[in-house]
Order: structure tokens, then sequence, then C-alpha cells
């Protein structure tokens, strides 16, 4: 977690490593629920969701853009709270879903409106739209 949290790509890339060669990953969690992918999108480190996310030993998804916490909180969430705009990219072509929300009810573009995160704002509706035809539906998300 210390890791991810602090974008240390080589250190991850080791611990990685390590458990790809013992034939298991290990997606440990925090007191939250939190796996070490949700720190490195809360922070905006990308190089490191895209090492956890683009694994190809991750075929159970131990690493996936739609893990929830236990507040049900995903890797988007915290990157659009904190306007990570290269990682909500980045996650939404991981297929995170865009539109789930938290235990509060709180879609990511709910929690990157709240903190004025314009381009982030933008990025979600625009695909949002793209799965909804009527614009309407995606603004009413808001």
């Amino acid at each position: 977690h210390y890791a991810a949290e602090n974008g240390n790509f080589d250190i991850c890339q080791l611990i990685v490593g390590i458990n790809v060669n013992k034939g298991k990953l290990n997606n440990s969690r925090d007191l939250e629920g939190n796996t070490p992918v949700h720190m490195a999108a809360k922070n905006g480190h990308l190089s490191v969701c895209e090492l956890l996310i683009g694994l190809k030993e991750n075929a159970d998804n131990a690493f996936s853009a739609n893990i929830q916490n236990s507040n049900g909180i995903t890797p988007l969430h915290m990157a659009a709270r904190n306007g990570h705009l290269d990682v909500c990219r980045f996650l939404i072509q991981s297929r995170a879903e865009k539109n789930l929300r938290n235990i509060y009810e709180q879609s990511p573009l709910n929690l990157a409106a709240e903190q004025r995160h314009l381009k982030v704002v933008v990025l979600l509706i625009e695909n949002l739209a793209k799965e909804n035809s009527d614009w309407m539906d995606a603004l009413e998300t808001v």
C-alpha cells in the first residue's frame, strides 16, 4: 500500500514481480478496504495504476478498476474526487463503471463536481453520454 500510495513504481514492480513468481497476486486491503489501486488512483499515480490493472496475471481481477472498498468507493471515485484527469481517463479505458455509486449514493461525477474538477466532470459526462444516447440521462447523474 505504501509504495502505491506514494507512487514508487519501482518498488511496486518489485513487489508485484515477487507475488507473480509465487503464483499469487496479493490484493491486500487496509482498514477501510482500500487496495493499492485505490491508493495509487487517489494520489494520481498513473504509472502504478497502469502496472497493477494492466498485469496479464490479473486474470482473477485482483487489481480491478471496479474494485470497491468498505464504503463502495472505487479507484475512479478517488481519482475523480482528487481531480486526477489522466488516471480517470485510464480507469475509464480499463472499463471502470462510470456511474457506480458508493454507500452515500455518490458517483465519480458527483465527487468531481463537488470538488470543482471541471476537466474530470467533462470527461465523465462525455463518457456517460457515449453509453446513453440521451444527454439528459447523463446530466441527471450530476
